[in-house]
């Protein structure tokens, strides 16, 4: 009964919908209590129902429904990730050390031709990415093929919202875009961007802070450093 317990008070605090998990700089996944979760240690996060997807050091997508991290099942051991994002519909989608873009269907496919240098995935189950040429290109969910989002826009990173992207500029600005629209949000500059299903956007600094969006300004969420903020989608 303990140790259901204590599984079941991890998941509650990284799975919470309106509380994000953190990947630290030291790789390792934080709740929102601050305390990590299990001893996997990875470069990139995403969370989908009540399981958390991690791409280890190894470069390999590792999963976890609770404190302890396990290769994916069921996916070739080959598979070399820089980043994970899941669906709407839970499939999982990875930026390939390649800079490919593959989806699992039992085995890793490309998604088009696309050369990508970060991705993410819209609420709605489209993908967007930061193109090699620094353009947002999409993908609407389910397709294979790219288009260019908004010719104008350029970047390193970037958060797909509901109708909207954030992108980190290549002067690491934050901008929201849409396809006829660039527009600044507040001053800061940021390394790493993410989005709520809510609509909450959060950066890390350049301090390595973590800053939320509120009101067209950014307010720092304590002293702690990260990687990363993710919340579960």
């Amino acid at each position: 009964m303990g140790m259901l317990w204590l599984t079941l008070l991890l998941l509650g605090q990284l799975f919470a919908v309106d509380q994000p998990a953190y990947l630290g700089l030291d790789g390792g996944v934080y709740g929102p209590n601050l305390k990590r979760i299990g001893l996997g240690s990875g470069t990139s996060l995403a969370i989908h129902g009540q399981t958390a997807y991690l791409v280890g050091s190894d470069g390999r997508v590792w999963s976890a429904g609770g404190s302890d991290w396990r290769p994916l099942e069921g996916a070739p051991a080959l598979a070399q990730a820089q980043k994970v994002v899941v669906e709407p519909s839970g499939a999982l989608v990875i930026l390939g050390t390649d800079s490919g873009i593959y989806r699992l269907r039992r085995n890793w496919y490309r998604i088009g031709l696309a050369s990508a240098r970060d991705l993410d995935v819209s609420p709605a189950g489209d993908l967007f990415i930061v193109g090699s040429d620094a353009h947002v290109w999409t993908s609407a969910a389910g397709q294979t093929e790219w288009r260019l989002y908004n010719a104008l826009a350029a970047g390193k990173k970037l958060a797909a919202a509901q109708g909207m992207v954030y992108l980190i500029g290549t002067d690491n600005g934050v901008y929201r875009i849409t396809p006829e629209q660039i527009e600044r949000q507040g001053l800061a500059t940021a390394q790493e961007i993410s989005v709520s299903s809510s609509g909450q956007v959060a950066i890390v600094g350049m301090d390595n802070g973590v800053y939320y969006l509120q009101s067209g300004d950014w307010k720092r969420q304590g002293g702690g450093t990260a990687r990363l903020v993710i919340w579960p989608r």
